[in-house]
Order: structure tokens, then sequence, then C-alpha cells
């Protein structure tokens, strides 16, 4: 039986006590494993099927399988959350043409996985309040209320038909509360639902005058909310301009450009403009490129870059279980891991050497674990 993600949208790990029984006492909720201090199980999810896992109680033993069925494309963003019945479910985005999402409510089994076919490839994927999110190539948006049955949400027509939405480009990131509030990213917009995904409007156009005109060109690629506030990371090429822009929970729709050692961000202030993703966790967030992080410990607001701090090159993706331990996921199955709330100088390589899957090396691309975001 899984680990219990949350009670009453209360993440576990942040659980003190329920009918005044201190949570370090608390074994199960019903039939259901609470997990002491947080997660209790990570996944990763690579190239050409793969994907790993290991116990939060030992992430230097990883074991790595193919998924079976599901062919050789490559995982590109996963997530954990519920099957519509309250179990446990895990989704992974794939570039698939015909496999496009699949999902597994047990990730330590090879043989549990099932695919979906929607339209385009899946970049984003997220759970929240009983909803399920992906996003992805050419404005596609799907919902779904258990991770295996999706509907398409069209955007640029109909009832909706939201101002700014293109169908023809890419949707990077998608992003919840968990209380029924989503953002996701589209070049400069962030688009807004307060109805747990059902209806979006556009809520701000970042690079235009009316927002906070930080100048043309910016692209959004990544996004987090953690400790009551939302911040998303966007880039441009001509100047190179690295920045990351924060909105409260309390106030949405009113926006601030970060600051970096408590300065206005300047050129590349932060990691690389081709960074992947970006993960918060109790109040810290974390963006990753290459062996460099960019680290905010005030939940988006002002960051502090580090650069060849990480074990390893080529840094894809990061995650955080909230309770100050951070896995980053590197190409050719490495793995670096921090129990320091992701702080520099503490990161090291996972000590049992390349992830394998099952006999090969593959570029990990996504990493989660079994705690529904936010954290």
């Amino acid at each position: 039986m899984a680990d219990i993600g949350k009670v009453n949208n209360v993440a576990a790990g942040s659980i003190a006590s329920v009918s005044s029984v201190a949570a370090a006492n608390i074994g199960k909720i019903g039939n259901t494993d609470l997990p002491a201090g947080g997660a209790s199980l990570w996944v990763v999810a690579a190239e050409d099927g793969g994907i790993a896992t290991a116990a939060a109680a030992d992430l230097d033993d990883w074991t790595g399988y193919d998924a079976t069925g599901l062919g050789n494309s490559d995982h590109i963003t996963l997530a954990v959350g519920e099957d519509g019945s309250g179990g446990p479910r895990w989704v992974v985005g794939t570039d698939d043409g015909n496999h496009e999402l699949r999902y597994s409510d047990d990730p330590t089994d090879g043989q549990d996985w099932t695919s979906v076919n929607i339209a385009g490839d899946v970049y984003g994927v997220a759970w929240g309040n009983g909803v399920w999110i992906s996003v992805g190539q050419a404005g596609e948006l799907h919902r779904s209320t258990d991770g295996a049955s999706w509907t398409r949400i069209d955007l640029s027509s109909g009832d909706q038909n939201v101002a700014g939405w293109v169908n023809t480009v890419i949707i990077w990131d998608v992003v919840t509360d968990g209380a029924g509030n989503w953002m996701c990213c589209q070049g400069a917009n962030i688009f807004h639902s307060t109805d747990d995904g059902a209806n979006w409007s556009r809520l701000i156009q970042l690079d235009d005058a009316g927002g906070l005109n930080i100048g043309a060109g910016f692209t959004a690629t990544s996004m987090a909310y953690t400790a009551s506030r939302w911040s998303v990371y966007l880039w441009a090429r001509s100047p190179n301009r690295t920045l990351v822009c924060h909105a409260a929970a309390a106030s949405p729709s009113s926006w601030a450009i970060c600051t970096v050692g408590g300065s206005a961000p300047s050129g590349q202030a932060l990691v690389g403009k081709l960074a992947r993703r970006m993960a918060g966790g109790g109040g810290t967030v974390i963006i990753t490129y290459a062996n460099a992080i960019s680290r905010s410990t005030d939940a988006g607001q002002d960051w502090t870059f580090t650069t060849s701090t990480l074990p390893r090159t080529d840094a894809r993706d990061v995650a955080t279980d909230g309770q100050g331990n951070w896995v980053i996921v590197h190409d050719s199955g490495r793995i670096s891991i921090n129990t320091s709330d992701g702080a520099p100088g503490s990161w090291v390589e996972q000590s049992g050497g390349q992830v394998l899957f099952p006999s090969s090396t593959e570029n990990i691309e996504a990493v989660a674990m079994n705690v529904p975001l936010p954290v």
C-alpha cells in the first residue's frame, strides 16, 4: 500500500498531530501508511521508457526497469496524485505519438503501466484537489479526474476563447496550489484557473506594458508553488536574459520581478537560459541547469546563483519532499542528492553508481516523490 499524501489538503510531512496524537506515533490512517517526515518513495523517469524507484530511506539504491508494453519513447515529465477513488496514481508524459501519457498505481512494478493516446507531446503534468492537468505541444491542455481518462480543453475557441492563447505554441509547465487554483505558462503569458482546471483565463502578460514590461522575447518554461507564492522562470535570447517573476497567493494578479542577492537581475543572473525545470517545497525554490543551481529560500523572491555546485553536469529535473531533501537527475543515469534544503556545497552523487534501465544507462528526464505537490 502506498503512503498517504495529504489529510484535508495538508501534506503528510506537515501534519503535527491527529486527534492529539503526534504524527510520529501515527502508523496508518485507515489502511494507508503515513510516512514519517514526508515521502517514502522516489521515482525517476528516463528516455527509452525507463523507470527507476528508490526508498526515501536509501536514495543510493535505485531499481531500474523498462516499463513493459510502452515502446522506447522518451519520458519527459512525471507526477503523483490519485486515481479518482483516493488510491495512488503516477502519471508520466512522453514524446510518443501514440502513448503521450502513461499511468501506474505502483511504479515499483514494471508490469503496471498503461498508455493513453492524446494529442501532442506532454511537457508538464500535475495533480491537485482531485484533478489532473497535462500540458504540452501545440497548446494542448488536457484534464482528468483519475489520470486514466483525459479530455482536451480547447482554450482558443468555443465558450472560453481565452485571450492570448495560441494553439501552435508549446505550454511548458503547469502547477497548482492543491486547493483548486492552477497556473500554466505559454510564451510570456500566465494563464489561471480557479475551478480545478475547468475554465481558464489569461492572468497576466509579463512582457506587456500592462504587466511588468520586462521586454520582448521572453519565454516562460517552468513554474513552482510553495509557501503561498507562485513563481515562474523566463528567459530571452536577445539580449540574453534570465529572470523569475513571482506573485503571492493572496494577490495572484500582482506579479513582481525577483532580485538576485538583493539587487535587480541583469543579463543571465540566474542559471542558463536552457534551464529545464524548477521545483519548490518548504519555502525553498531551485532552478537547475548543467552543474549549477539558482536557489531562493523565500519562495522565489530573492535568489542566489551558484555554478559548479553539482557533482555532475547536464542536470535535467529537480524535486523536493518539502522536508529539506532534494534530488536532481542528470544524463547517463546520474543522480545528485542534497539533504540540507538544497544548499550549495551539500550536493553529492548517489553512491550506487549509474542507474541502469535495465542493463544500459539512459538520460533521466524527470523525478518525483510520493507526496503530491505542493509541499
